[in-house]
């Protein structure tokens, strides 16, 4: 197995083990909260999942907000960020050197937040692009919408700055 195929793997392996540890609603509970996820330091701080209700196959709704880190030196203060292209794909294929297919795709508006709509379970790559002339750099991670995941997915993305 090639070293790219084995980190895309990883990638998503330890993006759904955070997600199984993202929620304690049941995905068809009437008040859900929806589960948030993010490639900032938080990410591993969530409760496990209610795995005693029925398991759901149907896609899910997913949402999320881009921000970028402060300047140097003020890494504390964040803003959100408008004309990122959000896509999710999924995973390459690097035996067969083929990109893994677009599933949803949208850009930021004023205050960062996107819509990717309905995203059915399994594994998928994000990709956060910043419009051109922005001083922040892009991020690629992977994720994945399990069976006992809430019905509406909320990802919290975050840009560094180019140097």
């Amino acid at each position: 197995m090639s070293h790219k195929r084995l980190f895309s793997l990883l990638v998503v392996g330890c993006a759904a083990i955070a997600i199984a540890c993202g929620s304690d609603n049941s995905p068809t509970g009437p008040n859900r909260a929806p589960l948030f996820i993010t490639n900032g330091p938080d990410s591993g701080s969530q409760p496990a999942p209610d795995t005693s209700g029925p398991r759901s196959t149907t896609p899910r709704t997913v949402t999320g907000t881009v921000s970028g880190i402060g300047p140097a030196g003020d890494t504390a203060n964040y803003s959100k960020v408008a004309g990122v292209s959000v896509t999710i794909r999924l995973p390459d294929d690097s035996a067969a050197h083929v990109r893994g297919k677009t599933v949803a795709s949208a850009v930021t508006d004023a205050n960062g937040h996107f819509s990717l709509g309905q995203v059915a379970p399994g594994g998928y790559i994000l990709e956060a692009i910043p419009p051109a002339g922005s001083p922040f750099k892009s991020t690629y991670w992977g994720f994945a919408i399990g069976d006992w995941t809430p019905n509406a997915l909320e990802l919290g993305v975050w840009l560094s700055r180019l140097p």
